[in-house]
């Protein structure tokens, strides 16, 4: 849909909101968002139990070694891994203290083999469906395309 858009329209988006975690990294459309100048932000960084996910990526052996590595709670990694990744991050908490931690992720930074890692955790897993009003049986579903 999103290609569609960028052919058919004068107008191309300036964003564009993905579900995007450790195991869903959306890299395909990062880099066809990236060569458009399409900005992207993620939302459900931490992905959610469910819909095929019984394991958090919080709870993931790296994720839990770079967390010690860095002083940093598990969010706080996959948050940073994100935001190394050129993505603007929109995680979700009902806790103050957890908000906290999430916004404070830009005094360590992950290298390039830990980015590289964590990308090798793509499962192209959805947390989110998309099934509303029968949207998953369209032709036009995106989210039946691997991006």
């Amino acid at each position: 849909q999103l290609e569609n858009i960028v052919k058919k329209s004068s107008t191309v988006p300036a964003i564009n909101q993905i579900e995007s975690h450790p195991y869903l990294n959306n890299e395909k459309l990062i880099q066809f968002c990236g060569q458009r100048n399409i900005h992207l932000t993620a939302y459900s960084p931490l992905a959610r139990l469910g819909n095929g996910i019984d394991v958090s990526p919080l709870e993931l052996p790296l994720i839990k070694e770079l967390a010690k590595k860095y002083s940093v709670g598990e969010g706080a990694v996959c948050i940073r891994w994100q935001t190394q990744r050129g993505l603007s991050v929109i995680p979700k908490s009902s806790s103050k203290e957890r908000l906290k931690a999430n916004l404070n992720v830009f005094h360590f930074t992950l290298t390039d083999g830990e980015v590289k890692a964590i990308l090798a955790l793509n499962q192209n897993m959805r947390t989110s469906k998309h099934n509303r009003h029968g949207a998953d049986k369209s032709k036009n579903n995106p989210f039946l395309i691997e991006y």
